[in-house]
């Protein structure tokens, strides 16, 4: 059935259970990735956990590879190490990479 589309808005995702990083904030990304559980925490903080399964089970969640399956990482402004809360990591990381210059207000 062409046009399904299913797209995620989260702070993070995971696939079985790994992290996947180098996301670019605020960008849809296509996942291909199928047969995996995918578990993304939400804007809201709530998690949606799905499996991927390219194989059609009664019991299971359905996501064939014709489907096009998007996230997008939502990036929270000020959240330098991007693990989707402004805290004192953020911080010192500003300052960090600030240290010796000139930051202007």
């Amino acid at each position: 059935m062409p046009g399904r589309e299913c797209h995620i808005d989260a702070k993070s995702i995971k696939l079985d259970g790994k992290m996947v990083a180098g996301l670019p904030g605020n960008v849809p990304v296509v996942l291909n990735d199928r047969d995996v559980e995918l578990c993304a925490e939400l804007d809201d903080g709530s998690l949606l956990i799905v499996d991927l399964d390219s194989t059609f089970n009664s019991d299971d969640d359905y996501f064939p590879h014709d489907m096009l399956l998007t996230v997008t990482i939502t990036l929270v402004p000020g959240d330098i190490n991007q693990d989707g809360v402004v805290d004192l990591l953020d911080v010192c990381s500003f300052r960090c990479s600030t240290k010796g210059r000139k930051v202007s207000s």
